[in-house]
This record gives C-alpha cells, sequence and structure tokens, in this order.
C-alpha cells in the first residue's frame, strides 16, 4: 500500500506540498478507509476525512508550513466549520468587490483541487489493496 503514496507523490506536480504531517494525517487514515471500503461507504468516509483535512490544514494557509502545535491542539473535528463570507458589493468600492471575488474564486479552486488530491490519494491506495 505504501508504494501507491509513492506513486502518486512521484506524479504530482509538486511531491513536496505534502509535509510530514499532512503525510502522516493521511496515512493515518488508511485504516479507516479500508474499513469503508469493505462497507461501501468509501464517499462518506472521504468527505469526513476531507473535512478534517481542511480543518488541520487550512487551505490558506502555506502549504510548504507544517502547522504549529498550537494550531492543531485548536483543531475540533466535531465542531461545524463557519462558511466563507461571500464577498459583498453593497459595503464595497467596485475595486475591493472585484479583488475579494477573484481571491474568493481562487481559494473555492484551491478546495476543489486539494479534494481531488485527496480523494485521488485515497482511490489510488484502494486499488492497490485489492490487486
Amino acid at each position: 500500500m505504501y508504494s501507491s503514496v509513492l506513486t502518486l507523490c512521484r506524479t504530482m506536480v509538486n511531491p513536496g506540498a505534502f509535509q510530514i504531517s499532512c503525510k502522516d494525517f493521511l496515512l493515518a487514515q488508511k485504516a479507516a478507509y479500508a474499513q469503508a471500503v469493505a462497507g461501501r461507504f468509501m464517499r462518506d468516509c472521504i468527505a469526513d476525512i476531507q473535512c478534517r483535512y481542511f480543518k488541520c490544514y487550512p487551505i490558506d494557509y502555506p502549504h510548504e508550513q507544517e502547522p504549529t502545535s498550537d494550531m492543531m491542539l485548536g483543531v475540533n473535528d466535531d465542531a461545524a466549520e463557519p462558511e466563507p463570507p461571500m464577498p459583498d458589493p453593497t459595503i464595497m468600492t467596485e475595486d475591493e468587490y472585484k479583488l475579494a471575488e477573484e481571491a474568493f474564486e481562487k481559494r473555492c479552486l484551491a478546495v476543489r483541487y486539494w479534494k481531488e488530491v485527496c480523494g485521488l490519494y485515497f482511490v489510488v491506495d484502494a486499488a492497490d489493496s485489492f490487486v
């Protein structure tokens, strides 16, 4: 199974994006995902893993930087994450709104990308475990 992680890291554009604690986090989820594969509830498991992943590694946090221990201790997996606010054109100038809208779209694209990477990690790993 570990070979699939290495294979995925080699095929990624920037294999250094998975720092030590991030990689450890994903590797620690393998047992839960294996149970999900056996029980045929992989999508729910991946969604749960992704939710916890984004709490530990916020999308706005630099990928090359490890979170501090204080940040990790402050993570509450059971608490709901607030939705990021949408840019409001009624309280912003046109230029501010345009910049805020671009930043919001960039954040949404980053979330979609990391969800695909995280989901792909587990799908590739599951495929290896059944071979």
